[in-house]
């Protein structure tokens, strides 16, 4: 029960990291497409790769670097980072192939996120025994 505790624990860290640094590096992103006269909406319309792209970085490398705080080794940091990038591949290819379109980039690829982070989390389950 210890290991479950510590694994939702560590979980939801890594969540709350994840979101914060979004919504943080979000609002750095918004701020430059508004100093480039760029419209959100115009850069989703003309580039949905690289929205897909920016969005999994802004989610993935906060969470990273909240890892590494809370002394986790770089292996484990390095295997959630290729987990994030699964994703992010993942929906980068579900979008080349018209699975989806352009305005599902975000639900999908935050849908996904939480699972990539369970795969990833399983991995080595012992480690969320250390309270780390």
């Amino acid at each position: 029960m210890v290991a479950v505790r510590h694994s939702v624990l560590h979980l939801g860290e890594m969540f709350l990291a994840m979101m914060i640094g979004m919504a943080a590096l979000d609002a750095v992103f918004n701020g430059i497409l508004t100093v480039a006269g760029i419209s959100y909406v115009d850069v989703v319309d003309d580039a949905p790769t690289v929205v897909a792209l920016i969005l999994m970085f802004n989610m993935t490398v906060p969470m990273l670097l909240w890892m590494r705080i809370r002394g986790h080794e770089a292996s484990e940091v390095s295997e959630m980072g290729v987990a994030m990038a699964v994703v992010g591949a993942t929906t980068v290819f579900l979008l080349w192939l018209s699975v989806i379109d352009a305005a599902a980039i975000c639900g999908v690829e935050c849908g996904l996120m939480l699972p990539g982070m369970v795969a990833a989390m399983l991995l080595h389950p012992w480690l969320q025994t250390r309270g780390g």
